[in-house]
């Protein structure tokens, strides 16, 4: 499985600011299908946290590393454990060089609150991140680095793009504790704004219209991840990395090895829950995106497995995309062009047809139908 690289790490913390070595549109790996790839559109269906809404996780209740709604993003070398008390939950370790344990959330939300209660790592050059990350390389995320107690990092991505726009934000945290002691780390992610918070303070707003180009703003389904590794690995180092990091990060028992990240509780907030999820498009933006949240499992394996099979057995051509377009039609449950009801999240660049829009499209037959279904309206009041 891919692990994060120190100039993937470099982009996520804002680096192409203080560094030619550091420059270029590079994000952390996404966790699934991108459907703005040629080569891996369209895209399967993705499973969304419903019913409930919310995942609640407290790992110091938790029994096994595993928890219920996660798994380890890189678990064949993930120490990730429970401490002896359970009072300080899940414990995420470096103990090595490569380390980076990292938990990710098993389905998407669209648009949500993440809440982690937390106590980020201390060390040279030791980075401790909640990240919500999407397919399409849409980031939002809270760093820290450890080896400065007082200061937190927000970042965000668009479509993988880190070249405009002001992107990473410096925070100093000024509450007593600092980094050592737990903090609640949220992130409220809505349609037209982003929150992050610190202890439930704001500490940064980022409005829709203030980024650069509306596909910028992070709008597709993502995944949830908590984890650590370090900045400076000496096999990827940079001058930036170095002086970020004030230093290089010494892999001793005397340079503090090994460090601990802990994680008590998490709870995630799907503001947009469906069963499903799908890209109508190869999305750069949420009117391409479509909820599905009635389907049931055989009509997700019939369309997992035979309407749109894996790349290496994939049909294409004319027919194949109408037989897409057909099931998108049947069982997606809202898209742009269909009626906003209330309490559903408006896609940002949202604009509903007019009437004569959607009347230009009928048959004769549509246009009698809709007449006399009028009139008789009108007569019953």
């Amino acid at each position: 499985m891919h692990r994060p690289s120190f100039l993937h790490l470099a982009a996520l913390l804002g680096l192409a600011a203080l560094s030619d070595a550091a420059k270029g549109p590079l994000v952390l790996k996404a966790p699934g299908c991108n459907p703005m790839d040629s080569k891996q559109y369209p895209c399967p269906l993705l499973n969304g946290i419903d019913n409930p809404s919310t995942l609640k996780s407290d790992f110091t209740a938790a029994k096994e590393i595993a928890s219920p709604g996660w798994h380890l993003e890189n678990d064949e070398e993930a120490p990730v454990r429970y401490s002896q008390s359970w009072v300080e939950g899940a414990v995420f370790t470096i103990g090595k060089r490569g380390d980076k344990p990292t938990i990710e959330t098993d389905e998407y939300i669209w648009y949500g609150r993440v809440d982690v209660d937390m106590k980020v790592a201390v060390g040279q050059g030791i980075v401790s991140a909640v990240t919500i990350i999407s397919d399409t390389k849409d980031e939002i995320s809270w760093v820290t680095v450890g080896s400065d107690s007082h200061i937190a990092r927000s970042n965000y991505v668009g479509k993988g793009n880190t070249a405009t726009g002001e992107r990473d934000k410096i925070h100093t945290v000024s509450f007593p504790g600092a980094q050592p002691a737990f903090h609640r780390y949220s992130i409220d992610w809505r349609h037209d704004r982003i929150n992050w918070e610190i202890n439930n303070q704001v500490m940064r707003t980022l409005m829709f219209e203030d980024t650069v180009t509306k596909n910028e703003f992070p709008q597709t389904p993502s995944k949830v991840r908590i984890g650590m590794w370090t900045l400076d690995d000496p096999d990827h180092q940079t001058r930036s990395a170095v002086e970020l990091a004030s230093g290089q990060t010494t892999y001793t028992t005397d340079g503090g090895m090994p460090w601990n990240m802990y994680v008590r509780r998490v709870e995630i907030v799907n503001y947009n829950a469906s069963r499903h999820y799908n890209f109508t498009g190869r999305s750069r933006s949420a009117d391409e995106v479509a909820t599905y949240p009635h389907l049931n499992e055989s009509q997700s394996e019939h369309y997992n497995e035979h309407i749109n099979p894996p790349n290496d057995t994939k049909p294409t051509g004319p027919s194949k995309e109408d037989e897409i377009e057909a099931f998108h039609r049947e069982h997606a449950g809202h898209s742009p062009d269909q009626e906003i009801r209330e309490g559903l999240l408006i896609p940002p660049g949202y604009a509903p047809k007019s009437a004569a829009t959607l009347l230009s499209g009928l048959s004769l037959e549509g246009h009698v139908f809709c007449l006399v279904a009028f009139s008789c309206l009108m007569w019953a009041l």
